[in-house]
């Protein structure tokens, strides 16, 4: 009896899965991929002014140049990052409340796939000025990026779930921030050691393109506007989005 009513709760869990495979796999991938590209920048950097022999064996001042000059890209990386992502989770926040949660779950997830890809070939052309990988920071960014992925999964737990249950919902959501982040720091450094940078982030391009296929195709979707949908679609109303996003701020 014990068993069974283990695997019945086994079950029912199983059954209330929705949107936690999402932020606990698009988590993964940005707690495993942060650290290694500054890893990947910190070596384009050295190269780039040394020879391959003498990045092996850098003197102390040599490591502190290299250092600085990798801190000043991650703060470039931070910005090409952040700005975009405000930006774009400005509109398609309001944008979700037109056309359902969905298309803002997956946009976050093409923008990573762009992104590894843009990280795949900057480790195949090494060669190339550590800057070309913000090409794929701010496209990321705009496609929404943390942000987004965050309004998109918390909005879809808040539709289907009622207040008995939801803040039980919201904090086993949560925990997937924090799941994900550790199993991806966990596996990343061990994954670059024996596989390199290519399999680290060619298994992130996956995982990514696995959470647009599940939510693609297996999750059902939570909200349906009763508005005109087709009207709805049009994103070049953008001005529309960002003055509804600041409305939220002048409410009582």
């Amino acid at each position: 009896r014990r068993s069974s009513d283990l695997y019945n709760m086994a079950i029912a869990i199983f059954r209330n899965i929705t949107v936690e495979p999402v932020l606990f796999l698009y988590m993964l991938c940005v707690f495993m991929s942060f650290p290694l590209v500054q890893q990947l920048a910190f070596q384009k950097i050295c190269n780039a002014e040394y020879d391959a022999e003498s990045c092996k064996n850098l003197t102390t001042s040599q490591e502190n140049f290299v250092h600085k000059k990798t801190s000043k890209w991650i703060l470039y990386q931070s910005v090409s990052s952040m700005l975009p992502s405000i930006a774009a989770s400005l509109i398609l926040g309001s944008w979700s409340d037109k056309v359902g949660r969905k298309t803002v779950l997956i946009l976050p997830s093409v923008g990573s796939v762009l992104l590894y890809i843009n990280y795949m070939l900057n480790v195949g052309f090494f060669s190339l000025n550590v800057d070309y990988l913000l090409i794929g920071v701010c496209i990321s960014g705009f496609f929404g990026g943390f942000a987004t992925t965050l309004l998109g999964v918390f909005s879809y737990i808040s539709d289907i779930t009622d207040e008995s249950q939801r803040t039980t919902r919201v904090a086993l959501l949560e925990s997937m921030i924090f799941l994900g982040g550790t199993v991806g720091n966990l596996i990343g450094g061990v994954l670059v050691y024996h596989s390199g940078y290519m399999a680290a982030f060619g298994l992130c391009l996956g995982l990514n393109v696995l959470i647009i296929a599940y939510v693609g195709l297996i999750l059902p979707e939570s909200y349906f506007p009763d508005s005109n949908q087709q009207e709805n679609w049009a994103l070049v109303a953008i001005h529309n989005h960002i003055k509804t996003s600041f409305h939220v701020l002048t409410k009582e």
